[in-house]
């Protein structure tokens, strides 16, 4: 089985700039897995650090409302490595994941 694994579309980082197209294109590879039946993770970035635009208690790090709606799971992490001391692993073995795309 497939997997779409989105990372970090959180608004303080969406915010830097216009990301518009991204956006859209990162939503229509999304209602394509979904027209498919196929899992959607989003990995959710929460930094410690009080300065970071994804510091853990601020609403930046909210992943955007438009993608969100479509996420089966949201993986929290806080390092850039989306396997290291998280859930992912697991949550691609209970869904039998033998194919991931990254976006």
């Amino acid at each position: 089985m497939k997997a779409l694994l989105v990372i970090d579309t959180q608004y303080g980082l969406i915010k830097q700039k216009d990301f518009t197209n991204e956006i859209k294109k990162i939503k229509e590879l999304i209602l394509t897995f979904k027209a498919n039946k196929e899992l959607i993770i989003f990995t959710q970035h929460l930094d410690n650090d009080k300065n970071s635009v994804l510091f853990k208690d601020s609403p930046n790090v909210e992943i955007i409302e438009e993608l969100k709606v479509y996420a089966d799971y949201i993986v929290k992490k806080s390092t850039a490595d989306s396997f290291f001391n998280t859930n992912l692993q697991d949550v691609l073995t209970r869904n039998s994941i033998n194919h991931i795309v990254i976006c």
